[in-house]
C-alpha cells in the first residue's frame, strides 16, 4: 500500500467541498472521488479529482460510487479512506472487506440526529442504528464543533472522535478597520435550516438595508417584496468578501447548524456575527466580542435590541479587531491542515 488517502463523498455541494479543496493541498497524497455531475465544486487544478455517476441519481449513483470506489482502491492502493458525509458511510464495510489493513476515517459534516432538526423519533432511532453499526467499521470520525463532539461522543464513545474545526482561506480583501459599514447581511441557502423565514418577519419592522446573498435550493421560496430587502442570489467569492466587509454584522438565524462556516468568513472581513444559540453557533460567536446570540424562539423580541446595539462606530471597531484577531488564531487553513496531516500520518503507522 502507498501513504496515501483517497476521499470519497456521495455529494460534495456546501461545506463538503470547501473541505475537500483544503484537503487535496495536502502533503500527504491525497485522491478524492466525487459526483461528475458536482465537478465543478472541486478546483480545476487538481489532476487527483476521479469522478462517478453520470446523470445517475438515487439508488444507482450509490452503487456507482461503491463501485468506482472498489477500482480505486485496487489502484491506488490507499492506506487511508476517508468517507464524507452519511451515504458514504456505507462504503466503511466494504473497504474492511477489500483489505482489513485499510484505515477509515469518516466525517458526518453535520449529524443527522441533532435534537434542533425537526425528524421523528423513530427516524433519528433508526438512523442511530445504522451508523452505530457501520462505525465499527471505522477507525476514526472527525467532528467539526464541540457540538457534534459532543453528540457523536453520545454515540459511539470519545475514544474514535477527532475534533478538527472548520477553517477557511484568507479574506480577498485586505482587513481595513475605518470601512465604512453601512447595512446588514445575510448569506446561505434560503431554506428552513438556515431561518430566513424568520429573518424576513424581523425586518418588515426594520429601516435598515438587509442584503441576502445566496439562493433557495427549491423553488417555492417566496422572496418577500420588502423594498429594505435586496437578494442577491450566489455571488463570486471576491464579490462575497465584498458584502462581508461592508456590513456591520452578519446576521445567522439557524433552526440547526453543526459548524456554520459563513462565520468565520465574516471574521476573516473582520465582520461581527449575530446568530441563534443552536448548534455549534455559541462557540464562535462570543457575546460581547465577535457579536451577539439569540434565542431562536425569541428572534422577533431579542434580534431587535440587538440590532439596535450596532449604532456606536468605535464600539463595531473594537468588535471588528477582534473578530479579525479570532480569525487568525483559530481558523486559518494552514493551521487545519496541518493537524490533519498529523492524524492521517499516526493513522498510517498504525
Amino acid at each position: 500500500m502507498t501513504d496515501s488517502v483517497l476521499h470519497v463523498a456521495e455529494t460534495v455541494k456546501g461545506g463538503v467541498a470547501t473541505v475537500l479543496n483544503q484537503l487535496l493541498k495536502s502533503d500527504v497524497e491525497s485522491f478524492c472521488l466525487i459526483p461528475r455531475a458536482q465537478r465543478d465544486s472541486i478546483e480545476s487544478s487538481y489532476s487527483s479529482v476521479n469522478y462517478f455517476g453520470g446523470s445517475s441519481r438515487g439508488i444507482v449513483l450509490l452503487i456507482k460510487m461503491m463501485l468506482s470506489s472498489l477500482v480505486l482502491l485496487k489502484k491506488k492502493k490507499p492506506k487511508v479512506v476517508h468517507l464524507h458525509s452519511s451515504f458514504a458511510l456505507l462504503l466503511a464495510p466494504i473497504v474492511w472487506v477489500y483489505n482489513k489493513r485499510i484505515k477509515i476515517i469518516y466525517q458526518p459534516h453535520g449529524v443527522f440526529y441533532d435534537s434542533d432538526i425537526p425528524r421523528s423519533k423513530i427516524k433519528i432511532y433508526l438512523i442511530k442504528a445504522i451508523e452505530k453499526t457501520l462505525v465499527l467499521f471505522v477507525h476514526k470520525i472527525v467532528s467539526i464543533s464541540n457540538h457534534e463532539k459532543y453528540l457523536i461522543d453520545q454515540l459511539h464513545g470519545h475514544e474514535k472522535v477527532f475534533l478538527l474545526r472548520n477553517a477557511v482561506e484568507p479574506s480577498n480583501l485586505k482587513f481595513d478597520l475605518n470601512r465604512n459599514r453601512d447595512s446588514f447581511l445575510f448569506v446561505g441557502r434560503l431554506d428552513e435550516q438556515k431561518g430566513i423565514d424568520e429573518l424576513i418577519k424581523v425586518w418588515r419592522h426594520r429601516d435598515e438595508t438587509l442584503h441576502v446573498v445566496g439562493d433557495s435550493v427549491r423553488s417555492d421560496f417566496n422572496k418577500k417584496s420588502l423594498p429594505n430587502i435586496i437578494f442577491h442570489g450566489w455571488v463570486s467569492p471576491k464579490e462575497l468578501d465584498g458584502f462581508y466587509a461592508n456590513a456591520k454584522a452578519v446576521i445567522v438565524p439557524s433552526r440547526w447548524e453543526g459548524f456554520g462556516l459563513v462565520v468565520i468568513e465574516a471574521f476573516r472581513n473582520g465582520t461581527p456575527v449575530i446568530s441563534s444559540e443552536r448548534g455549534a453557533l455559541p462557540e464562535l460567536v462570543h457575546d460581547d466580542l465577535s457579536g451577539y446570540t439569540f434565542v431562536f424562539n425569541k428572534i422577533d423580541k431579542e434580534l431587535p435590541v440587538i440590532l439596535n446595539k450596532f449604532k456606536d462606530k468605535r464600539d463595531l471597531e473594537i468588535m471588528s479587531q477582534y473578530c479579525f484577531d479570532f480569525y487568525k488564531s483559530e481558523f486559518r487553513v494552514f493551521d487545519y491542515i496541518k493537524k490533519y496531516e498529523s492524524l492521517v500520518k499516526e493513522l498510517m503507522k498504525t
